[in-house]
């Protein structure tokens, strides 16, 4: 495992609602900070998720004010996330396979086949 990977994940959320959209999937979730529920949306590629499920997550980009033209809705302050996981323990290929298949989702990956030629 790479030195830097930690071996959990510090953020364990739980699944208030889901707001499914054409390659985004919008959670509200319920973290437990400091002896308190915090809510709050995250937003990360599309992922079959359902309100009760748990997910466990590092960090990840937030934005104040983002407006989602997909949804025709605003939020005040939302977390990107490229993935998220139902395990605590940090698994390094996991990761890497969620991290792959979030930039294929959102078309902002390629790849250099070595013989000149880039495909995304």
């Amino acid at each position: 495992m790479a030195q830097n990977m930690p071996k959990t994940y510090s953020h364990k959320v739980l699944v208030d609602s889901v707001v499914q959209t054409k390659i985004y999937t919008y959670l509200k979730v319920r973290e437990r900070i400091n002896e308190k529920d915090s809510l709050q949306w995250v937003a990360l590629p599309l992922k079959q998720a359902k309100t009760g499920d748990v997910f466990y997550f590092e960090n990840g980009l937030p934005m104040g004010l983002f407006q989602s033209k997909e949804l025709g809705r605003s939020f005040k302050q939302i977390l990107f996330l490229s993935y998220v996981s139902t395990s605590l323990e940090v698994n390094e290929k996991t990761v890497l396979r969620n991290l792959f298949h979030s930039l294929h989702i959102i078309g902002t990956w390629s790849v250099n086949t070595g013989d000149g030629n880039v495909q995304q």
